[in-house]
């Protein structure tokens, strides 16, 4: 259908790859919602943290955002 389109971005936690909440993406995408999964690129001496996964969700919100405003 047409857009707009709203933007789910999950965080998939510390110990779980994104591939985790695959079928929460699929259903949201059943009622219409856009799903975002990432992995973090953070190592075990580079460990994640809660400003790191703030960052980054904020990163994509704005990724998503001009990217849906030059569309």
């Amino acid at each position: 259908g047409n857009g707009p389109f709203p933007v789910v971005i999950f965080s998939n936690g510390f110990s779980s790859p994104s591939f985790g909440y695959e079928s929460y993406v699929e259903r949201l995408a059943t009622w219409g919602y856009i799903g975002v999964l990432w992995d973090p690129k953070e190592t075990f001496v580079s460990s994640p943290t809660h400003t790191s996964r703030g960052n980054m969700a904020s990163y994509l919100g704005d990724w998503i955002n001009n990217e849906s405003n030059n569309n």
